[in-house]
């Protein structure tokens, strides 16, 4: 992290309300997710000063002894017994969490965090527990997104008050792996940590969890915490981050050291990840036949009484640019711009409700405040950004609004929802 994306969050824990916008914020939640989660497993750690959703991530103590093999040098790796996956259906998301310490579970991880999210390559799943605001994610890459490297060096942050202030560690060996937009991250492996069900497994510097499920697949268990807000912001989010994650010493309070008793209670959720899940996703709309070359890429969904709800939205698009289309459908009231601030876009009708266009926007798009009690929206990119290149295929779908009109939309009863998206 460098110090102007630490300047940025930290900025965040202002308390003072941002301006009105008319940017759409649960698309470009969705669309910035995948990007937020890979920074979070890269640098694993302790929210000490963030906003009320916000964590702010830093590395932590480093040990003298860093555990890889004799003389801290070498580097043996076993893979687990799982079936290697070189793809995952983004429809029935590839991996489960099998258990959960108590007062954590997925519902609360949605509440704390958003929606979970399955692409590709990864599956991306988060359980929390709302009573003390912890964390947990739980990222599945399929085989060949991740590799083993040799040493890394990495900037850490060493305190923040009043201003950013930095260091650097050179780990023996790190793990870079591509996510579904082409991008790697890079994560250090601090330290060895015991096998996990006979695989390799590795320690992170914010204290989370590394492993090698399968023959060249490999998953991450990262702990953090959701900032809270307020005047005490600072030591009630220190006080949680105890014992749970590691993190430097900023202000008046000392370093906070995960323990030895919750690094035992990540191997234990490790152990117990199911993968190779069957349960489909079900969604509120459908969309009509995609292009030809086109598939859905991304899918964000919640779980929720024993199903997982699509409401966290859908991409899809060509090889070339498979998030070029983006459909997202929640319960109405759940988007502040149909309240707020609707200026800026052109009036429209959508299915018989109230909504509208913007056209002057890198991605256009399309949105409806509320059809039979649910907002939505659709993004459609007709080049690719930064360039003039046309995305294949775009073109046929026509407008954003075009898309949102040819939607068969089923209401906020999700067991009329469906599990086939596109037609």
């Amino acid at each position: 992290m460098d110090e102007t994306g630490v300047r940025a969050l930290l900025e965040r824990v202002a308390d003072d309300p941002a301006p009105p916008s008319r940017v759409d914020i649960a698309a470009a939640r969705q669309r910035g997710r995948r990007r937020i989660r890979w920074y979070r497993a890269v640098l694993g750690a302790a929210p000490l000063a963030a906003a009320a959703a916000v964590a702010l991530v830093v590395s932590g103590v480093i040990p003298a002894s860093l555990g890889f093999g004799p003389g801290g040098h070498g580097l043996v790796l076993q893979p687990g017994k799982e079936t290697p996956r070189s793809r995952f259906d983004p429809l029935v998301p590839y991996a489960a969490f099998g258990w959960l310490p108590v007062g954590f579970s997925t519902a609360a991880g949605a509440t704390l965090d958003g929606p979970d999210e399955a692409t590709t390559v990864s599956a991306t799943l988060i359980a929390g527990d709302q009573a003390t605001g912890r964390l947990i994610t739980l990222t599945v890459s399929a085989a060949g997104a991740c590799r083993v490297t040799g040493a890394q060096r990495d900037r850490v942050l060493e305190g923040a008050d009043p201003l950013p202030t930095f260091g650097s560690v050179t780990y023996p060996h790190g793990l870079s792996c591509n996510d579904d937009m082409a991008q790697r991250s890079m994560t250090p492996l601090r330290a060895a940590a015991p096998d996990v069900r006979g695989a390799s497994a590795f320690y992170l510097p914010g204290g989370g969890l590394a492993w090698e499920y399968a023959p060249g697949s490999w998953a991450q268990l990262t702990p953090s915490i959701r900032g809270t807000s307020g005047r005490d912001r600072l030591r009630q989010s220190y006080e949680m981050a105890t014992g749970w994650v590691t993190g430097p010493s900023i202000g008046a309070f000392p370093a906070t050291v995960q323990s030895a008793a919750n690094r035992a209670l990540l191997r234990k959720i490790a152990e117990r990840v199911s993968y190779g899940a069957t349960a489909h996703v079900v969604f509120p709309f459908q969309l009509a036949a995609l292009p030809a070359g086109w598939a859905v890429s991304t899918v964000g969904y919640a779980p929720s009484a024993g199903r997982l709800l699509g409401t966290g939205g859908l991409s899809a698009g060509p090889a070339y640019y498979p998030w070029a289309l983006g459909v997202t459908a929640m319960r109405a009231g759940s988007e502040g711009r149909c309240t707020n601030n609707p200026g800026g876009s052109h009036p429209a009708r959508i299915h018989g409700a109230p909504g509208g266009f913007y056209t002057q926007s890198v991605t256009p798009d399309a949105f409806a405040c509320d059809v039979d009690g649910m907002y939505l929206t659709v993004d459609l990119a007709l080049h690719v950004p930064n360039t003039s290149r046309p995305v294949p295929g775009a073109a046929s779908l026509g407008a954003p609004l075009t898309v949102a009109r040819r939607l068969r939309l089923f209401g906020t009863n999700p067991a009329a929802w469906t599990a086939r998206p596109v037609r």
